[in-house]
């Protein structure tokens, strides 16, 4: 399986036949489809885009998953000022 990376939303989009042309997530147009790749270099194939282009799935496995952090909830600030609230007193 070879994936295309969507430059707006970071979907990987799997490239399956040459006619991928939009974000299967976001419905924006993909910069880097294989159709103005292919005017750009019109003697390769769709194989040789996904060799050049595309991002396989070992690679996709090998990428770490980011970790959202979460910014602090009311209930910490709450907390932490009464706390300091009483350390003052």
């Amino acid at each position: 399986m070879h994936f295309l990376k969507c430059n707006n939303c970071g979907y990987l989009n799997e490239v399956k036949t040459e006619y991928l042309v939009f974000c299967q997530k976001c419905n924006k147009k993909l910069a880097n489809n294989f159709r103005e790749w292919q005017v750009r270099n019109p003697e390769k194939t769709l194989d040789d885009f996904k060799a050049l282009i595309c991002i396989s799935d070992t690679e996709v496995n090998s990428i770490p998953a980011v970790k959202k952090t979460r910014p602090r909830s009311l209930k910490y600030w709450i907390g932490f000022g009464i706390t300091f609230t009483i350390a003052l007193i």
